[in-house]
């Protein structure tokens, strides 16, 4: 028989009482081993089953300092989880997203724990008090989003199955423990009526927020993509006009028409094309509280009783588009979103329960 185990856990049972569970598995390998022999044949056919497992046991040893095991030994529990988690997600994943968002985990993990995390350390109690830190993290602007810090701790807690699997760990830390995010709100959008009114407003010491913002409503674009925007991203064919760039949220490459209103809102282009300086469509928007603070106050100037951040532009341009065509497919490459149910999803979170009013529910008629 071989006997694995796997070390034991400590434990407090429901009389308060501390106990230690060990966690073991037997294995009865085929090696014709004769029980009780009666004669010389059979006892040297055991000793030869008895070299024959001593093999065994060597090559598992073997593997097990390798880690094939699945078990943990002594480098195991002294290896750094930070090291791990750095290499488990440059590995794993290869959208510039979902890599900007474990980099912002890895640097949430170091501040809270610091850059050396044997797995010892990584208990059920190490893993709440890490969600705790997510939910009450304070930083330049204001608290971590409680959907935020829900979806990194989600993140750790994938990460840390992976490496039970891999048996860096014994015992899955964070099997009870759930982070809560926030109820859902219908995002905000303007109608048709509130963005002229804003056309008519004037707003106070900024070259390119007005502009932005009207260009956001009015092609969907996003305040990075117009933030990065240069006059060579656009283009004339036919009398039509359209938009090339790339996506910095998933960097996807697109092109896409803009409506020459759009064009109005954001003017001629600067005749000294040589200077740099002058390249850029929006020169002077950045992602700033006071450009944010500015947004508001032109939004409360013409009478709009709504909380308007940049990217109630773009929501602005989805509803007004989706109202007046239905075509979820054309928003869908406009937005530059991977599938239609992804512009599906975000519709829903929009419009609410508008998004199926008007929806053809029309099927073929029967003689009732």
């Amino acid at each position: 028989m071989i006997r694995y185990y796997f070390g034991s856990t400590r434990y407090t049972d429901k009389n308060g009482k501390v106990k230690y569970k060990t966690f073991k598995k037997d294995e009865y390998p085929d090696i014709g081993w004769i029980k009780d022999p009666k004669n010389a044949y059979e006892r040297q056919v055991n000793k030869k089953a008895e070299t024959l497992l001593d093999q065994m046991i060597e090559a598992k040893n073997v593997d097990l300092r390798r880690g094939k095991l699945g078990m943990i030994t002594e480098v195991s529990k002294k290896a750094n989880m930070i090291d791990d988690f750095k290499n488990y997600f440059q590995k794993k994943y290869t959208k510039k997203n979902t890599i900007s968002g474990h980099i912002s985990l890895l640097s949430h993990l170091t501040n809270f724990a610091g850059k050396l995390v044997p797995y010892s350390n990584v208990t059920p109690q190490f893993c709440k008090a890490f969600l705790d830190y997510l939910e009450s993290l304070e930083y330049v602007r204001g608290r971590l989003n409680k959907n935020t810090s829900k979806s990194y701790f989600n993140a750790f807690k994938v990460f840390l199955g992976e490496m039970k699997q891999q048996g860096k760990i014994l015992v899955y830390p964070a099997e009870d423990i759930k982070a809560k995010g926030e109820p859902h709100k219908q995002k905000d959008y303007l109608t048709k009526q509130e963005v002229q009114i804003l056309i008519n407003t004037d707003i106070r010491a900024s070259r390119s927020l007005k502009p932005f913002f009207l260009f956001s409503c009015l092609t969907g674009q996003a305040h990075e993509e117009c933030r990065l925007m240069t006059w060579d991203m656009l283009e004339e064919q036919d009398g039509r006009f359209y938009l090339k760039a790339q996506r910095q949220k998933t960097g996807q490459f697109y092109r896409i028409p803009i409506n020459k209103q759009s064009m109005k809102v954001i003017g001629e282009r600067p005749k000294n094309r040589r200077d740099k300086r002058y390249n850029k469509v929006f020169p002077t928007l950045k992602y700033s509280h006071q450009q944010n603070q500015l947004l508001q106050e032109w939004v409360d100037k013409a009478g709009i009783l709504k909380k308007v951040t940049p990217h109630v532009g773009r929501h602005t341009f989805s509803a007004m588009y989706y109202k007046q065509n239905k075509d979820i497919g054309g928003l869908m490459n406009i937005l530059n979103h991977k599938d239609i149910s992804t512009t599906q999803r975000y519709l829903a979170g929009l419009l609410g329960g508008d998004y199926f009013v008007d929806k053809d529910v029309d099927i073929p008629e029967f003689e009732i």
